[in-house]
């Protein structure tokens, strides 16, 4: 099972197409990963990935083209979810500020075992 991830602007709070044509939902940047804790602690959820620079505002954070939440970063990439994933991102990262120190371990792809008694 993978996760699928669309990539967007924050400044522009629009998606990056690798066609130039904005009209194109076939041309978003999408991004698959596979094993990742993301994936078991939310399972069949929708996930995107905004992106940053160093012109980049403290409003342009509350930017998503459909209206998601800013749920974890690692350095200029931001995860975003739907505003539901935030109460189970509280109970892991309870410290707001280890969701920029730790955000990327969510994504990269882990190995899970499960071992039956």
């Amino acid at each position: 099972m993978s996760l699928e991830f669309k990539h967007f602007d924050t400044r522009l709070n629009q998606w990056i197409h690798t066609d130039g044509d904005n009209k194109n939902p076939q041309s978003i940047l999408t991004e698959k990963l596979d094993n990742t804790l993301l994936e078991f602690f939310f399972p069949n959820q929708k996930f995107s990935f905004g992106h940053i620079d160093e012109y980049s505002t403290l409003s342009d954070l509350k930017n998503h083209p459909h209206g998601h939440t800013l749920l974890l970063s690692s350095k200029t990439r931001l995860l975003y979810g739907e505003p539901e994933c935030l109460e189970v991102i509280d109970s892991l990262c309870p410290d707001r500020k280890d969701r920029g120190a730790y955000g990327s371990i969510f994504w990269v792809a882990v190995r899970i075992h499960f071992m039956k008694n």
